[in-house]
């Protein structure tokens, strides 16, 4: 799970955006932390090595450090790095088959403007001459690429022609929701919409791969013309639409992309201001629990599926000290304008787990709490730590922001 933090994502605008049509689902979710397909499961063919090391949040993006996402091809530098996602056996689709029903899809991406050719960055790409599939990424002149042609072989919106500038030097967060109930495709960058265009031609027809996902692709050749400085990294396909808040979450970078259409729960209890005062007023960021000695506030997020027959759910902390005594603990009763040590204490303690202290990055995981739940019931969450020589000196001790889930 990454956890990203980008400037730019707007919630004032979700007030009038269109309600979406259909629930959604995740499919398919790279996460470029490695070359697996996360959440699918498709088998994918890596070109080059996965790395962290020039950008920790993004993996296999590197924007400002030349030519880059896999750009390695027949074991020469070239812009057709990419992996090759098996999604296609040769006769009929086997995977991402969006049928003739709603789906939208999502992924960060990073186009530089020193770029190696006048296209762009063209992030992934599995459409090939007139045959179905989908195309996406930026021209030369960094507008917004988006083709979908369906198995009749009708182009439902031509190639380059929705105007929709991109910004360039930047991390931008791209949702798309193909609304085919309603005949409309609607383009979202950073969490604000930039238009909603008519599905063209062959609207109802199937709208699925003839060739196998090519994530990352910008030069078929083998040679460096085509080399970019770009990037791309959360790439996830859903089917169904993704709701106002799923795009707020995943352009704020606080919903993990492999969890949408699960049941996660929701985070409450903030010590960074909108809610009851920290003690000493020492406000975390926003979504974190009061400000510590590692001069952020924990933060407490959630992945998986908290479902008492296949329980994968798991609580996450970061940004708390490094290297200290913690545990996670859970109440039945959620907590108001309660101080405690150095935070804010958000529930009832009915159950405390095991200590599980926090690593050198401050940051500690546990699942296994579907075990200690009944279906049905709503159970709230948060973490406890040791704090000592927190400025305002009030115990000793610090809590993270809080999180309820109805299992």
């Amino acid at each position: 799970m990454q956890h990203l933090r980008i400037a730019g994502a707007s919630t004032a605008l979700l007030l009038w955006l269109a309600a979406p049509a259909s629930a959604q689902t995740v499919q398919h979710y790279w996460d470029f932390s490695s070359d697996n397909d996360v959440v699918g499961g498709l088998a994918t063919v890596q070109v080059g090595t996965p790395t962290l090391a020039i950008d920790a949040l993004y993996g296999e993006a590197y924007p400002g450090a030349g030519a880059s996402l896999n750009t390695v091809l027949g074991g020469l530098s070239a812009g057709g790095g990419h992996l090759s996602a098996d999604c296609f056996d040769g006769v009929n689709a086997t995977a991402l088959d969006f049928g003739t029903g709603d789906f939208s899809f999502s992924y960060w991406s990073y186009d530089d403007t020193n770029d190696g050719d006048m296209r762009g960055a063209r992030v992934f790409d599995f459409l090939e001459g007139t045959t179905t599939g989908v195309q996406l990424g930026t021209n030369g002149t960094n507008l917004y690429n988006l083709r979908l042609d369906d198995d009749l072989g009708g182009s439902t919106i031509t190639n380059n022609s929705l105007a929709i500038a991109m910004p360039t030097d930047a991390w931008v967060h791209c949702s798309v929701n193909v609304d085919r109930a309603n005949s409309t495709v609607e383009i979202f960058f950073n969490g604000a919409s930039q238009g909603t265009v008519a599905l063209a031609s062959g609207a109802a027809a199937g709208i699925r791969p003839t060739i196998d996902l090519s994530i990352g692709i910008i030069n078929a050749g083998n040679d460096g013309t085509g080399a970019q400085k770009s990037g791309l990294d959360d790439l996830a396909f859903y089917t169904g639409l993704l709701s106002p808040s799923d795009i707020a979450g995943l352009a704020a970078g606080t919903l993990n992309p492999g969890s949408i259409g699960t049941n996660l729960g929701a985070a409450y209890c903030f010590g960074d201001g909108t809610g009851a005062a920290c003690p000493c007023a020492a406000f975390g960021a926003a979504g974190e629990g009061c400000l510590s000695t590692s001069g952020s506030g924990a933060l407490l997020a959630a992945s998986g599926d908290a479902d008492l027959g296949n329980d994968t759910w798991q609580l996450d902390i970061s940004g708390a000290p490094a290297n200290k005594p913690g545990l996670f603990f859970q109440g039945t009763n959620r907590l108001a304008n309660v101080t405690a040590g150095d935070g804010l204490l958000c529930s009832n303690s009915s159950l405390r787990y095991a200590v599980n202290g926090t690593d050198a990055n401050g940051n500690v995981s546990q699942s296994g709490f579907g075990a200690n739940a009944m279906s049905g019931q709503t159970l709230n969450y948060q973490y406890w730590y040791r704090d000592t020589g927190n400025p305002c000196g009030a115990g000793g001790f610090n809590f993270s922001n809080g999180w309820s889930v109805t299992w």
